[in-house]
């Protein structure tokens, strides 16, 4: 269990949270136009930078706002942050809402395949 995953289930978190790594998420999305990138950083966060694709809904609204997003609840649904813990806990959310294909990328910090400024 990484340090992340400590934190997370210490503060009641899921540790059962399905993760992807940079390369394979990297891959799906050049071949899978269906797949929803979802930046769960705030909007000046966005604005700074982001992963070509990705749609910005902060984690302060995912909760509220992700039904008139994601109507679809099989969708493949890739969730990153800065770090990766707000990503985390918008993962908890959306898997407690009823969505089956979400996977955490985690930071956007670690990403190596360039940003949209």
């Amino acid at each position: 269990m990484g340090f992340l995953d400590n934190i997370l289930s210490t503060f009641g978190g899921n540790s059962s949270i399905k993760k992807i790594k940079y390369e394979e998420a990297a891959n799906n999305l050049k071949n899978d136009k269906n797949i929803m990138l979802i930046d769960v950083r705030e909007n000046y966060e966005f604005q700074s930078g982001h992963i070509k694709g990705a749609k910005n809904i902060s984690l302060s609204v995912v909760e509220k706002t992700i039904g008139t997003i994601a109507k679809d609840k099989n969708a493949t649904i890739y969730v990153y942050c800065q770090s990766g813990a707000r990503s985390a806990r918008a993962c908890q959310i959306l898997t407690t809402k009823g969505y089956t294909n979400v996977y955490n990328l985690g930071g956007i910090m670690g990403w190596p395949y360039g940003i949209v400024r």
